[in-house]
């Protein structure tokens, strides 16, 4: 794949120029090639102290599919990216004198309750948004048509994984609460405040959270959205997030922007005037009046959580995690960034208010779009504020070996176990049927073998599973005897869990992705998880199964160690 470049610029105020080097494109483009991105747009921007005229610069890379070039009005779903967004929206309530940062979530929202009681009485807005309240991702307990009022009243059904306030754990769902705080207060729903509070105050025209309900000019913006493979292969798949309106709430909170480089300078641009005015108490500008305050940037920006205490990289040093923001020192300077990653896109947004400088890059691919995205952020961060360039790319390539040949060595590990000492203690149609937990809802267990006498929800399972193809280099095995899957449908694309019978009456297997088609890729695309990465334990009562618990699935991170007999989740038989 060879990808072209079309350099953009924005006519009349703000002023253009060229804020990176002649070789930056070229860099960019052999990025692309060696990561296999079809599509990227960039932008920088340079904010002087004096409140002076800001300086852009725009690039566009490759296609935006449908024989598109990609420009500065292209539109890609931002993802995790939307999160500073919703912090923000906290900020401008908390401006407006509805509550404080410090406020108990439970004296705000009376259904917000986590099943760890102290947890419960003492989380904050600034726990909430700052990932520390214990609680893991969590992320296959979501159900598609849930409303983020039935999420919070879900939490207190899902278990945690550390102690309140111990370690860092990334979760979408207390940004879904953020959210659904937001529309509480302001009685209206969240993506209607964000448009009229936000958005249409910083003149961002373009953003949204529904380019398929927004009509045809926006959806012609959209960029085509692709996801590549183990191998290199790039596949291109619809958008994850065309729901309803209503059903569009529940993840605008934590991931749901979908906006263009030129629409997130003025972002990022406001960032940095309202920290840099935050800091020296100066009032804002006239055009931010009615806009979150520099305080309430001040304090998204402001180091709450310890992520990462010893990198891979002495290099890089440790890092924060603000308020839907990280942050460290990178060689003495403040350098605050976002990542994010959602079927078939991936972003990151670098600024620093104390070196006046910003940079966005969107990507059409997930997984090596965020990766290419990253180095092209971090490595115009370097050119722009004077440092020496770290090998941002052989960070990163050695990032994806590592990540690779964890998968391999999952998959030989998983083929080698070929024969279970011991037999299940019942025969296999003893374990189907309707599995139920407060907190997961329902899943189903079904056999491959029987399709003729399966359950509606079985025999569409199986259906689509005989109509998809798989597009995963790495297939978990299918042996020893006998496979069985569960029925787990959700958000990003997933499906099921495929099963084999490890040993007794426990089964090991992996999450499985299906992908619909478009119209240049029609049909279904399966992808596997890691091989062995759940394990399920059916546990019997008078000869009768009556539980199944599974783990592997709440999605801790690397700060909790995996263990594969601890119970994440308890399902009863119904």
């Amino acid at each position: 794949m060879t990808v072209a470049a079309n350099q953009v610029v924005l006519q009349g105020d703000p002023r253009s120029s060229n804020l990176l080097p002649d070789s930056f494109p070229t860099f960019v483009k052999a990025l692309m090639n060696e990561w296999h991105v079809p599509g990227l747009s960039l932008g920088v921007i340079k904010v002087p102290e004096d409140g002076g005229d800001v300086v852009t610069e725009f690039h566009g890379f490759g296609e935006a599919g449908h024989g598109r070039k990609v420009d500065k009005d292209t539109l890609y779903g931002i993802a995790s990216n939307s999160k500073l967004f919703t912090a923000a929206a906290v900020g401008k309530l908390v401006d407006d004198g509805h509550f404080s940062w410090t406020d108990k979530v439970t004296k705000l929202l009376p259904d917000f309750k986590l099943s760890d009681a102290y947890a419960s009485e003492h989380s904050t807005l600034i726990d909430l948004l700052s990932h520390r309240t214990g609680m893991p991702r969590h992320e296959h307990s979501y159900q598609v048509g849930q409303t983020t009022k039935e999420l919070v009243e879900w939490l207190r059904h899902l278990r945690p994984s550390a102690e309140f306030r111990e370690t860092w754990q990334y979760n979408n769902q207390m940004f879904g609460t953020a959210a659904h705080l937001v529309a509480e207060t302001s009685k209206q729903d969240f993506i209607a405040f964000m448009q009229s509070e936000i958005f249409d105050k910083l003149g961002m025209s373009s953003t949204t959270y529904q380019p398929h309900l927004d009509g045809p000019d926006t959806e012609a913006k959209l960029s085509s959205s692709f996801q590549t493979l183990e191998n290199g292969t790039i596949i291109e798949i619809p958008y994850g997030f065309n729901y309803s309106y209503q059903d569009l709430q529940f993840n605008a909170g934590p991931g749901g922007i979908v906006t263009s480089a030129a629409d997130l300078l003025k972002w990022v641009e406001f960032l940095i005037r309202q920290r840099r005015a935050g800091l020296v108490k100066q009032n804002p500008l006239a055009r931010y009046a009615g806009l979150p305050s520099p305080s309430t940037i001040v304090q998204l920006s402001t180091p709450h959580m310890l992520m990462d205490r010893f990198p891979e990289d002495p290099y890089l040093g440790p890092s924060a995690y603000g308020l839907g923001l990280m942050m460290r020192s990178n060689q003495g300077i403040e350098m605050n960034w976002h990542g994010g990653d959602v079927p078939g896109f991936g972003s990151q947004v670098v600024w620093s208010a104390q070196a006046g400088v910003g940079i966005v890059a969107l990507a059409s691919a997930s997984g090596s779009g965020n990766s290419v995205a990253d180095i092209a952020c971090f490595r115009a961060f370097d050119e722009l504020v004077g440092n020496k360039p770290y090998d941002w790319p052989s960070y990163y390539r050695k990032k994806d070996k590592k990540a690779r040949e964890k998968r391999k060595e999952a998959g030989r590990k998983a083929a080698a176990h070929d024969k279970a000492e011991h037999p299940p203690s019942l025969p296999v149609e003893a374990y189907l049927g309707v599995f139920a937990d407060v907190g997961y809802g329902q899943v189903e267990v079904c056999s491959p073998k029987s399709p003729q006498s399966a359950s509606p929800v079985c025999q569409k399972l199986l259906e689509r599973i005989s109509h998809a193809e798989s597009a995963s280099t790495i297939v978990p095995p299918l042996r020893p005897d006998p496979v069985l899957y569960i029925s787990w449908p959700g958000y990003f694309n997933f499906s099921h869990i495929i099963l084999r019978h490890y040993d007794g009456d426990v089964w090991k297997g992996a999450f499985v992705d299906i992908l619909e088609g478009t119209k240049r890729n029609p049909g279904l695309k399966m992808v596997y998880e890691d091989a062995d990465s759940v394990t399920v334990r059916f546990r019997l009562e008078e000869g009768e199964v009556r539980k199944m618990e599974v783990s592997g699935v709440w999605g801790a991170g690397s700060e909790v160690p995996e263990d594969d007999e601890r119970v994440e989740v308890s399902f009863a038989k119904v």
